[in-house]
């Protein structure tokens, strides 16, 4: 099977979709499916080998992005510290003056700046027509891989599969954007022949808000890499805390949709445990972490292999969950992989990550109240104090291995044949 697929996010770039497709990627092409990616060209040093086997195409990302991008991986060259640690926590002035910029056209240009791709992706995707894809399939986010996956579907008779791995219309969408980003939603899942999604009630969603058949959906969601990360160190060293009990999150806490407030309150009514937080570090966070003190230790930003090195030897995970009810942070399954006990925090009350940990006895599930977050660190803390922490949970690999990589490109290749047949 020949696909055809189209995804702003995507190796260098890391981030939760580029990794998804990463993976996705890998294991389809270990599958024999023959694979050509469409990806912008975004000048960042490389940090990982891109899937071998797959016809990686790129195409310049348009001027902003473009321009802004080399900035700033000219800005972060000597940021390393000559010791081999983490590199700054705070944000240098290329990335303050990039956010800034990006906040203004995203409220410009729809969805939102990343659409200046669109023309540059045309005039690749007009070179690709002579390759007789039997699928493509489009990835959100970016809604313009949404877009060009509609425009390519129409020009090459071909049919169309859509992610929407990232839904389009969320509570933290601006409000003047929703209308739209419902229009093209709606377009999406009326024009494609398939639709991937993360979870069971976003299909539910979908289904009842469009009319759609069960059998055009399918949940893929996130997942974790077993064995490459075991075989991998840290590429950095650190220092972390000794015969102390510690709480780890690797990912980023934003001030809309995943908010740490409640969390950064319970853990100052108990002074004596330590938060390590890898992950992006804007001024209000620094705010928010202040009063706390020594109490929160700030990694920066590491890369996912080092992310994954630090999970393994974390006493607890932790985990946020989003404002929205209909995605489980892809966060919570990477840590499935890590082997170790994790504490999720819900934010909202349809937060359907509780029944998954407990039904794989993989840690703790919480809704966001004070009381509850510090009653059940408090339980891991005692039962950590006693070494028996690990003994409590199922931390193998069996317990999870349904969301490995592995076994979800399996699941999707499954569906992608149905939707050609």
């Amino acid at each position: 099977m020949r696909v055809l697929l189209i995804t702003y996010e995507f190796p260098p770039i890391e981030s939760a979709q580029s990794l998804r497709w990463l993976y996705l990627s890998r294991h389809l092409i270990e599958y024999g499916v023959d694979l050509t990616v469409l990806t912008p060209k975004v000048v960042k040093t490389p940090v990982r080998d891109i899937t071998s086997g797959a016809n990686v195409v790129r195409s310049y990302p348009g001027p902003f992005v473009g321009i802004s991008s080399w900035i700033s991986d000219k800005s972060h060259r000597g940021n390393s510290s000559t010791n081999g640690s983490p590199g700054p926590m705070y944000e240098n002035w290329a990335e303050k003056t990039y956010r800034m910029l990006r906040g203004a056209l995203d409220k410009i240009i729809f969805p939102d700046v990343r659409s200046e791709w669109y023309p540059f992706a045309k005039r690749s995707l007009s070179r690709l027509k002579q390759a007789n894809y039997d699928l493509i399939i489009a990835s959100h986010e970016p809604g313009v891989d949404l877009m060009l996956g509609m425009s390519a579907s129409r020009q090459m008779k071909v049919p169309l599969v859509i992610d929407l791995a990232d839904p389009l219309v969320t509570p933290y969408s601006p409000r003047w954007r929703k209308l739209l980003d419902s229009r093209l939603e709606r377009k999406a899942c009326r024009n494609a022949a398939g639709i991937i999604t993360t979870a069971k009630s976003f299909s539910r969603d979908l289904m009842e808000r469009y009319g759609l058949k069960a059998d055009v959906l399918v949940e893929i969601e996130q997942g974790f890499d077993w064995m490459r990360p075991a075989a991998t160190g840290p590429t950095v060293e650190m220092d972390l805390p000794v015969d102390q009990f510690w709480l780890l999150f690797t990912g980023n806490f934003y001030q809309d949709f995943r908010n740490p407030m409640v969390l950064l309150e319970s853990l100052q009514q108990r002074p004596g445990m330590k938060l390590l937080y890898a992950g992006h570090t804007p001024s209000w966070l620094l705010d928010m972490f202040r009063p706390l003190g020594q109490q929160v230790r700030c990694l920066g930003r590491l890369s996912h292999q080092d992310a994954i090195a630090i999970q393994r030897r974390a006493p607890v995970l932790l985990n946020l969950g989003n404002a929205q009810a209909h995605q489980v942070p892809g966060k919570l399954y990477e840590y499935f992989g890590a082997g170790r006990p994790i504490l999720h925090v819900a934010l909202n009350p349809a937060d359907s990550s509780g029944e998954l940990l407990q039904n794989r006895r993989r840690g703790i599930a919480v809704n966001g109240e004070v009381k509850k977050i510090i009653a059940a660190l408090d339980k891991m803390q005692d039962s950590w104090s006693r070494g028996i922490l690990d003994q409590e949970w199922d931390l193998s690999f069996g317990a999870v291995a349904e969301y490995s990589w592995e076994m979800l490109a399996k699941r999707l290749l499954d569906f992608l044949e149905s939707r050609v047949s």
